[in-house]
């Protein structure tokens, strides 16, 4: 008998334990003590820039299909600037990764000042993590070129914007991770 998809079931016992219920190449859902939850493969870098000779942040308008099966009347939503770390690179190699593909902004070699902030588990139902850095930058730390994107329509649709810290009070976000960033550049900045 034929099989009508491509994706195979997968009933392989893993490590100590743990049965593998699907796998793609970006979830891994296992089941193992009575949990069923996603063993991701990698986690995640969220970058808080802020340019500080303009007392701006830097944010993204993007279209997030998830949040918009909750929100269809959005067609973007604020977001930060945020992506996945690849298994040969380091975390601060993926962290001015993505502040260039979404952003433009290219961060010269010789800048140190980020800062790792929190690395916190996203929720009980995966292993992944979010790392929070902070990325404080002059205009002589950065060139500003076009943000290339990694390939895909969603980022081509994207765009990043810069917000003075006045009006941080009037972004409204709806997840976790940029409600989060905006905590964590308050604290930073000390904004009450």
């Amino acid at each position: 008998m034929k099989k009508f998809t491509k994706i195979e079931e997968q009933q392989n016992a893993g490590p100590a334990g743990e049965k593998s219920l699907y796998k793609s190449d970006y979830f891994n859902i296992v089941e193992k003590d009575g949990w069923q939850f996603d063993a991701c493969p990698n986690d995640y870098v969220i970058a808080i820039i802020y340019l500080a000779n303009h007392m701006e942040l830097v944010f993204r308008l993007e279209t997030v299909v998830p949040f918009k099966q909750k929100h269809p009347e959005f067609d973007r939503f604020v977001t930060t600037v945020s992506g996945t770390k690849e298994i040969d690179e380091s975390f601060e190699e993926c962290l001015f990764r993505e502040i260039y593909e979404e952003t433009g902004i290219v961060i010269s070699k010789s800048y140190n000042d980020y800062q790792l902030i929190h690395s916190l588990f996203i929720s009980k139902g995966t292993t992944c993590k979010f790392h929070f850095y902070w990325v404080p930058i002059t205009d002589s730390d950065y060139r500003l070129e076009k943000a290339p994107g990694d390939g895909s329509n969603f980022e081509a649709n994207a765009t990043a914007f810069r917000i003075n810290l006045g009006q941080l009070k009037t972004l409204k976000p709806v997840d976790m991770t940029t409600a989060m960033a905006i905590e964590i550049a308050k604290n930073e900045l000390a904004i009450s």
